[in-house]
């Protein structure tokens, strides 16, 4: 019995110990496994955060295969952590255990919560900064983008839902940890290896940061929604008809309103994330505040366009006709009114353009500045055309107030057939403003526009022209000789004075150029022939037309071209906005050149830099000029090409200039010599012929030449015929005007051929502006009005001890180390360049 006793007394005991045994198994088994998993948690989560923030960075794939790998270890030990809490409350009856144990679960789920928490922080963000580019799209976008937005919205309602989610459910356990903190904690202990209370900190900032600029984004996408009817207007998908102006007009206004409420907002929360722990806070930063220049120009443009806007509107009756024949007219009064707000808004955008350049330079972050790009583009092309129309309406509204009438001459030269100032004056119209805005314009046959009976009083002609050329007289198709328009024009407005007893109050020089790129902005023209005119068929028709009904047939697209700006278009912004920019362009670019008798707006003009004049300067100076004496039109199949090379290793400083022209006329081309032979009966042979140029180099004055390339007087060119060279000598001629010296010489280049005509000068010492231990080096390249673009290149060659600080062009450094500019000229253009003495 005793025994009985005792076997029994032994199996309760054995039974009892058991799960006593299996408990202290598992108090220890369990924390240890919570524990190895919790460190591989903290160590992968550390390497996911790193993973993370360098998915924008180089090598974007090996990133993401890493991140993926990490993200399942994270979710295989997540999973674990939570199998094994499964266990702690069977533990709960061993005395002190239970509560460390239960204190250990809630700490744990702490650290999953936060680690969670990243894992939404990172993938949303990443999430909402695409669904950003995608708005960005869609508010520079031409098409309607309604739906796409919505899409977007939604997109970021469902980030913001995540984040929100994420945000709470950490707040909790960490308020729950902090209620039952364990004796011995396994975060105290991951602490001191891995830093998480300062990563649980980071993401808890970061993730309320990015929930703030939610709410942003939220408000830009409401401004981007609203800007879809301006920009179907600007981008010309939509004529744009007075009643809906009334309603853009406000819209701008909310948008203008809206953009300055986000922008305080974006500001705001750029300044309260200075002092804060944050995952890529200088990215975060980078970002609010290229943000903030994005909502400053979005405010500035809206306000600007809806001024025009309003001007056009109060153009118009209530009930919507216009109330002159001539609604250009009384916009650009409108616009000359509104003056003083618009200038200060573009002064504005000037600003934040300027703030844009700057960080391209600063900030690092690239993506970011890719999208700051696209609204660079979409703003300036308004601003230029919204500019040009504020530059223009005060003197337009001069010219339209004037109580006499004011007349123009227009000289429409042919770029085709190169001269100094355009090229040979194939057209002449004038253009009449009376008192009463009526407009009336009249065609000039360039040979009969002179009076011959008068020829002993027109002026002799230039020695380039009269050698070259043969001419007897200055004529006025041949006015464009002299590279300085205000005396081109002003000869011009003599002879016509001359040949037609008209006075008149200003010259415009273009070219058909001009008319290609506004028909762009206005819209097909009706054809004098049949059908239509378009910017890519415009020069084939003007060539097919005065082949076959002479030069007259300028003029009558001429006045297709004017119907349609008059009369057409009247309500449409994209219209006005377009044509300005583009009349910019040509005026920047020296395809359009201006001169006015009236001093104060011809001042206006010369500011503005439309004047087409040779321009002052004290520095380094290159003006190019070529001009076809060749009885041809093959200007438009010469490609031209300068290098220039300036030594500063020597003293003075040393240019070897070369000058190459490459001849793209068609096989089967009347050969070059005689030079005044006939080269064609219509317009396509007298474009692919061989190329007579005298061309000239205007340099910084004092300038010692030392070589030059031999370019031989030929025996059947003008020059040898008629006796003012001998065949075989050389051409070459130097000369000092408008104080620079001028090289020059006489040229001819075969049909599929090119020649290459090399100067070597040294330049004057006082080009060089030197300071202590640097030296500034400044050049100004002109470029020739009616050459639409000209590869050059420079090369600098720097003195020893010498190195290189800063240009204000895009610049490379070759292996040499020269200093290397390649830039396209299409207008004129000032290359500063500053070199510092090496310690």
């Amino acid at each position: 019995m005793h025994l009985i006793m005792k076997k029994k007394l032994k199996s309760s005991l054995v039974l009892m110990w058991i799960p006593i045994l299996t408990g202290i198994l598992f108090s220890v088994l369990v924390p240890l496994f919570i524990l190895t998993n919790a460190y591989s948690i903290a160590q992968h989560a550390s390497s996911f955060v790193d993973i993370t923030l360098k998915l924008d960075e180089e090598n974007n794939s090996a990133n993401l295969e890493k991140y993926g790998n990490t993200n399942q270890k994270l979710n295989s030990n997540s999973k674990a952590i939570e199998r094994s809490i499964i266990f702690t409350p069977n533990l709960s009856y061993i005395p002190v255990l239970g509560q460390e144990i239960f204190s250990w679960k809630l700490e744990i789920q702490k650290l999953t919560s936060h680690l969670n928490g990243g894992i939404v922080l990172f993938e949303n963000s990443l999430s909402l900064f695409e669904t950003i580019e995608k708005v960005n799209s869609s508010y520079t976008s031409e098409s309607n983008s309604k739906v796409a937005l919505q899409e977007s919205k939604l997109e970021i309602d469902f980030i913001e839902t995540n984040i929100s989610r994420s945000l709470v459910k950490m707040n909790k356990q960490k308020k729950l940890s902090r209620q039952h903190r364990p004796l011995f904690s396994p975060s105290n202990y991951l602490e001191t290896k891995l830093d998480l209370e300062q990563n649980e900190t980071r993401i808890a900032n970061t993730s309320s940061v990015v929930h703030s600029l939610i709410g942003i984004f939220n408000g830009y996408i409401d401004i981007a929604e609203m800007s879809q009817p301006f920009n179907k207007i600007i981008y010309g998908s939509s004529s744009g008809s007075y009643l809906s102006y009334n309603d853009l007009s406000v819209t701008l206004q909310k948008m203008s309103q809206e953009s300055n409420i986000l922008n305080v907002k974006a500001q705001g929360l750029l300044s309260s994330i200075d002092s804060i722990e944050l995952y890529k806070k200088s990215s975060l930063e980078e970002f609010l505040f290229l943000f903030t220049v994005v909502l400053e120009s979005i405010e500035h443009l809206s306000l600007i366009s809806g001024t025009i806007i309003s001007s056009i509107q109060s153009a118009n009756t209530n009930d919507g006709m216009m109330v002159t024949q001539r609604p250009i007219f009384t916009i650009l009064k409108n616009i000359n009114n509104n003056h003083d707000s618009l200038s200060n808004n573009l002064e504005q955008l000037k600003v934040v353009k300027s703030k844009i350049n700057s960080s391209k330079s600063n900030f690092s972050t690239s993506k970011v500045i890719d999208q700051i790009e696209i609204f660079e583009k979409r703003t300036d092309k308004v601003v230029e055309g919204i500019s040009l129309l504020t530059d223009i309406a005060p003197l337009a509204t001069e010219i339209l107030n004037s109580s006499t009438t004011q007349t123009y001459l227009i000289l429409g030269h042919s770029s085709d057939e190169l001269r100094a100032t355009g090229g040979f004056v194939s057209s002449l119209w004038t253009i009449e403003f009376d008192a009463t805005n009526g407009v009336q314009t009249r065609y000039f046959d360039t040979v009969r526009v002179d009076d011959w009976n008068k020829l002993e009083l027109y002026p002799p002609p230039p020695d380039g022209l009269k050698q070259n050329m043969n001419a007897h007289v200055w004529l006025l198709r041949d006015v464009s000789w002299e590279p300085d328009f205000p005396t081109t024009a002003n000869i011009a407005s003599d002879m016509f004075q001359l040949g037609q007893n008209v006075q008149v109050d200003g010259v415009v020089g273009i070219n058909q150029w001009v008319l290609v790129k506004l028909i762009e902005s206005i819209g097909n023209i009706e054809s004098p022939s049949g059908g239509f005119i378009t910017p890519l068929n415009f020069l084939s028709k003007i060539e097919e037309g005065t082949d076959n009904y002479g030069r007259a047939y300028t003029d009558l697209v001429l006045d297709r071209f004017l119907e349609k700006i008059f009369k057409s278009n009247q309500h449409d912004l994209n219209f006005f906005i377009s044509s300005a920019g583009n009349l910019n362009q040509l005026l920047n670019s020296k395809e359009i050149s201006i001169y006015l008798t009236n001093p104060d707006f011809q001042k206006v003009i010369k500011d503005k830099g439309w004047a087409g004049e040779i321009k002052s300067v004290q520095d380094d100076y290159l003006f190019v000029i070529d001009s076809n004496v060749g009885w041809s039109k093959s200007d438009r199949n010469i490609e031209r090409e300068t290098y220039y090379e300036i030594d500063f290793s020597k003293n003075p400083p040393r240019v070897n200039l070369k000058l190459k022209y490459i001849n793209h006329s068609g096989p089967g081309s009347v050969p070059c010599n005689p030079q005044w032979i006939n080269r064609g009966t219509n317009y396509n042979q007298l474009k692919n012929a061989c190329y007579w140029n005298y061309w000239r180099v205007y340099t910084a004055n004092n300038v010692n030449i030392l070589s030059h390339t031999n370019t031989t007087v030929k025996d059947y060119s003008v020059a040898s015929q008629v006796g003012f060279e001998y065949p075989n000598d050389d051409s070459f001629g130097i000369e000092s005007l408008y104080d620079y010296n001028i090289f020059s010489g006489l040229s001819d280049i075969e049909a599929g051929e090119s020649e290459s005509i090399n100067l070597i000068y040294d330049l004057p010492k006082e080009v060089l502006r030197i300071q202590e231990n640097t030296i500034k080096y400044s050049l100004l390249i002109q470029k020739q009005s009616g050459v639409r673009k000209r590869y050059t290149k420079l090369k600098l060659i720097l003195p020893n001890n010498y190195r290189f600080i800063s240009s204000n062009q895009i610049h490379s450094i070759d292996d040499k180390n020269h200093v290397v500019i390649e830039l396209q000229l299409t207008e004129d253009t000032y290359i500063d360049i500053l070199i510092e003495k090496t310690p």
